[in-house]
């Protein structure tokens, strides 16, 4: 009926904009992704491996050394003189020529090490844009929401002056009627930016990784 009154029963849906920090998101996001630190141990993995086979093509020198009994002899004491053991040390220095097993070894670690890098860039840039999307979405909820703000009260005093006109007949209940909707569609839209807002909310603390505040 016309004389009831059409009200939201909830329009309070928590909007609390927050300061944009886009730069130090960013860092957050570098520094907090689990992708982003599991290539980075990979990463480091692979730079050793890399020192160990070039380690392998290169001259070695050696210290080695050796002892040994030189006779067994049938007396406790005998057996534990020094001069019963033969000692040998010195030094062993070897050049590798035509090792191709530590050549390609060497290879295959260096290939694989570049495509770490090239796996770490993508992974840093991917959550960068991440980052940059959620800050963006969050601006256009904001500025979405301040101007269907101004809608909204425009509306409101539109309807509030057709229920005046009314009483006075100077308005028909069609002209009530269409202001007490446009009012409820604009209500409705700000209560969906903000919905947007706070899910925009939520992306952004996935893609930093961590709380953002």
């Amino acid at each position: 009926p016309l004389g009831v009154a059409l009200d939201l029963a909830d329009k309070d849906i928590g909007f609390a904009p927050v300061r944009l920090e886009e730069d130090r998101w960013i860092a957050a996001a570098l520094q907090n992704r689990p992708e982003i630190a599991e290539v980075q141990t990979l990463l480091g993995q692979s730079d050793l491996n890399v020192r160990v086979a070039e380690n392998g093509i290169l001259p070695q020198l050696n210290l080695v050394g050796s002892y040994a009994r030189r006779e067994t002899n049938r007396l406790f004491s005998q057996t534990l003189d020094p001069d019963g053991y033969s000692w040998n040390v010195g030094l062993v220095f070897s050049i590798p020529i035509g090792n191709v097993a530590a050549e390609s070894a060497l290879t295959r670690a260096n290939v694989e090490h570049v495509r770490l890098r090239h796996e770490r860039i993508q992974r840093e840039r991917l959550a960068e844009v991440q980052v940059r999307a959620a800050v963006i979405k969050l601006r256009n909820s904001e500025a979405r929401r301040a101007s269907l703000q101004v809608v909204v009260e425009q509306n409101r005093r539109l309807e509030r002056a057709a229920r005046e006109r009314f009483s006075l007949g100077l308005a028909s209940n069609l002209d009530v009627t269409k202001s007490q909707k446009d009012l409820r569609d604009a209500e409705i839209e700000i209560m969906r930016a903000a919905v947007d807002y706070n899910i925009g909310l939520a992306e952004l603390e996935a893609a930093v990784g961590g709380p953002i505040l």
